[in-house]
Formats: C-alpha cells, structure tokens, sequence
C-alpha cells in the first residue's frame, strides 16, 4: 500500500476556516494525521506556493476533504488546490475526493453524482466521524471528545451538540445565555459608570409625571425579565423543579431566553432613560 504523509488533507476558504478548524481539531485528536496550511506554515514558508499545495494535493495526501462554498469557488488559491485534487482523483481507482458542502455552491470539476455531506446538518463532530470512519477508524471505543463544561468556542458546541451528553440542553442554554449577555456588555457599563446619553429637555412641570411613567415602566420590565426566567415560560421550556420532563429547547427554550434578553436590554436601557431626565433635572448636565 501506498505510503502517505497525512491521512487526509483538507482545502477550504478561509471564511469557512472556523468549521474547518474545528473538523481537524477532531480529526487530528483521533490520531490521524492532517494537512491543514497553519499548522505547516513554517513548512511551507519560502516556498513555491504553486508547486508546494500541488505537491500535498496530488501526492502527499491519501484523501482530500473539499469544503465547498461561494467563498471557495471564488479565490484563485483554492482553484489551485481543487484543480489538483480532481487531477489526483482523475488518477485514482478508489475515491479521492471528500466534498464537504457549506452550501448549494456548485465547483467546475465536481460532478453532482460524487456522494457529499452536509456541513450545516452534520456539524463539525458529524464530519470528523465521517472521516475517521472512512479512514478505517470509526469512533466504536466510547471514547468521548466532551469537555464536561459549558463550552466556551463555536468548536465545543459542535462537540456538545453531536455527542448531547445527558442535560446537555441545559448547557447549550447557558452558552447562548452567556454569548448574548456578553452582548450587553458595553450597556451594563454604562450603567454601572451612571453613563446615559441625552434623551431632550425635561421641563420642571413634568417630571411627576415623567419619574411615575419611568417606575411604572421599570417595575413591568422587572416583573417580566422575572416571569420569563422563574415562571411558566421557563417551566415549559426546561421542566419545572418537581417534573421529570425532557427539555425542550428548540421550542420554549430559545424563544423564552431570546424574550428575557430582550426584557434585561430594555431594563437597562429604561434605568438609563431614568437616569438622564433626574441628571437633568438636578441640574448634572
């Protein structure tokens, strides 16, 4: 059998290069070896690009993995590589080419009967199996990639969502809690520094009935920020303390929690709006 320098080498855009990366990640922590530019690029560093990819594509690699998108069938760099890759296949008995489709682009080359994948439904973990397994080593052993953790990068939520170990609801929740509050950020300083921008003059006959509206605005967005993270809502989407219920979150869960951050959004903005018309009224600005 013929020897080769990497299991597989992957040819991409760089504007897909966060699902790649999490692919090879995968991949490369099942043993197999990898040729993916930033991991070889002092390698590669002072030589002929034209004549170096080629090489990979054509000799060094016993498959190639195409992730096909409009940013892919658009550089010249990546025409390089698929115009190797398809001269390496034209040679080859055996399948060579892998198309891994990031969305309904069609490549010159690449006939619409070779068998591909769905990056979108398969996700990055989906894919990695799929190579692995196609390289003769299927994950069987129960070895598992899961971190145990809330996961922190687009890339641990891939591993989350195709291995759904048990509550693994509740930690998809809490990653795109913490990715919208982080959102907020620059509000939630504001607020803490007292910051507020000029909302207009308030004039001095007003402001009763301006402080009483602002309340009255600022107890119903508390009061419903609380229903949607302590009542019925969420009980119907996660479960209730007492139910043994499986979660539900491509129903109640996302549509609550996208509410709540709504309610948290305006509540700060309100106590801003507040915030002003009393500075102004005291006379601060």
């Amino acid at each position: 059998m013929t020897e080769h320098d990497f299991d597989i080498a992957v040819t991409f855009a760089g504007e897909d290069r966060e699902f790649v990366e999490a692919v090879v990640e995968l991949v490369k922590s099942a043993g197999f070896k990898v040729f993916y530019d930033e991991d070889h690029k002092y390698e590669s560093w002072g030589e002929d690009l034209t004549e170096y990819f080629p090489d990979v594509y054509e000799r060094r690699a016993r498959y190639a993995v195409m992730f096909i998108s409009k940013d892919y069938a658009a550089k010249p760099w990546t025409r390089l590589e698929r115009r190797s890759v398809l001269a390496r296949a034209l040679e080859e008995e055996k399948p060579y080419l892998l198309p891994v489709r990031l969305d309904s682009t069609k490549l010159p080359g690449v006939r619409d009967v070779i068998g591909y994948l769905d990056g979108h439904i398969e996700t990055p973990v989906g894919i990695a199996n799929a190579i692995t397994t196609k390289l003769g080593a299927p994950n069987s052993d129960g070895i598992r990639l899961f971190n145990g953790r809330v996961p922190r990068t687009a890339a641990e939520l891939s591993i989350l969502l195709g291995e759904r170990p048990p509550a693994w609801e509740y930690l998809m929740l809490s990653y795109h809690l913490s990715e919208k509050t982080t959102a907020l950020k620059t509000q939630y300083i504001n607020h803490r520094l007292g910051f507020a921008v000029p909302q207009g003059f308030l004039p001095d006959e007003e402001l009763p009935d301006t402080l009483r509206r602002e309340i009255a605005i600022l107890s119903a967005t508390a009061n419903m920020l609380e229903s949607l993270l302590l009542g019925p809502a969420q009980d119907e989407a996660m479960g209730g303390a007492w139910k043994v219920r499986r979660p539900r979150p491509d129903r109640g869960t996302r549509r609550s929690n996208r509410a709540a951050l709504r309610a948290a959004d305006g509540l700060v903005g309100e106590i801003a709006r507040a915030r002003y018309r009393i500075r102004r009224r005291r006379g601060y600005s």
